[in-house]
């Protein structure tokens, strides 16, 4: 998870407010930079779009994404096809290490309610059922395969931060950020210090300035199952339906928080090599921290 601090000088009456609230099964925590009088409302706004978004978005919900796995087909609208777009060009850019047709692997683990260990044959007749051949475009209708789904818990909250940061500019906010469970959008006239979480210890491993972009972090910290001692974390690489190994966390910032929180699923599962086919132009830094016989390793690409 990441923390957010921020640090600035005052040429104008400005006001400061902070909101957070339970929603996307973590706590959204909105920061506002406002003239005088305005910031509470557009906090107010903020929370109620991402609530807005909640059902839409969960695999579980009772309409949007949760509608159209039940019924196998549909067509999405509004931010649910927006979320559907930019996740398929993920899919794309990261050769099938971000994979958002990949419930039936999630639901066998059971990261999101009883995590286990399942059977290589159940990781077999669930990873059929996976994949960009069990889910396709018709038109503007989406169609799954029988048994298939999608869950989009990998960029949903990243999603909902960028909205959300979107609406307090729009709404007159001179700086803004949204730390959505640990992913963040953040921006306006603001220089903005995120602080990346240590994955072996309690603290902080280092701290990024960053202004006007999304910052994400995926670690093998965040759910995991132990079993025989052995731990399984709950990023799964799509190709094996096994949890991804070696990476103990990958920080990404991007022009977004969207494709930052994607592309974080993705390199988790494809360590360092995958950045050679991941388009430069969808990131602007990435840092990785490495488990390796002899301990952590860090390796950094771009600009941090």
């Amino acid at each position: 998870m990441l923390a957010a601090v921020h640090r600035w000088s005052c040429s104008k009456r400005l006001e400061e407010a902070r909101l957070s609230v339970p929603a996307l099964e973590t706590v959204v925590s909105f920061t506002v930079v406002a003239p005088e009088g305005s910031a509470d409302s557009i906090l107010q706004a903020m929370s109620r779009l991402v609530a807005s978004l909640d059902p839409v978005l969960d695999y579980r919900g009772r309409n949007g994404l949760g509608e159209l796995n039940r019924a196998g087909r549909g067509v999405p609208e509004g931010d649910l096809r927006l979320l559907l777009v930019q996740a398929f060009m993920l899919r794309d850019a990261t050769g099938g290490a971000f994979e958002p047709c990949i419930l039936p692997l999630v639901g066998l683990w059971g990261f999101h309610d009883e995590p286990r260990v399942p059977s290589s044959a159940e990781i077999d007749s669930a990873r059929a059922l996976c994949g960009p051949r069990c889910c396709r475009m018709a038109g503007d209708t989406l169609v799954l395969s029988p048994g298939s789904g999608i869950d989009l818990g990998a960029v949903a909250a990243g999603f909902a931060a960028d909205r959300a940061f979107d609406l307090a500019m729009e709404s007159g906010a001179v700086a803004a950020l949204v730390d959505a469970g640990g992913e963040i959008r953040c921006g306006g006239d603001r220089e903005w210090r995120i602080a990346i979480r240590h994955p072996r210890e309690d603290g902080f491993w280092d701290v990024l300035e960053v202004s006007d972009c999304g910052v994400s972090t995926s670690g093998d910290y965040e759910s995991f199952v132990m079993s025989d001692g052995a731990r399984f974390c709950h990023i799964l690489d799509p190709s094996t339906g096994m949890p991804e190994s070696g990476v103990a966390s990958v920080t990404v910032v991007a022009g977004n928080c969207t494709v930052a929180d994607g592309l974080s699923t993705a390199l988790a599962v494809g360590g360092p090599d995958l950045l050679e086919i991941v388009p430069e132009s969808l990131w602007t830094g990435v840092l990785f921290v490495l488990e390796t016989d002899s301990g952590l390793v860090e390796r950094r690409f771009g600009v941090l």
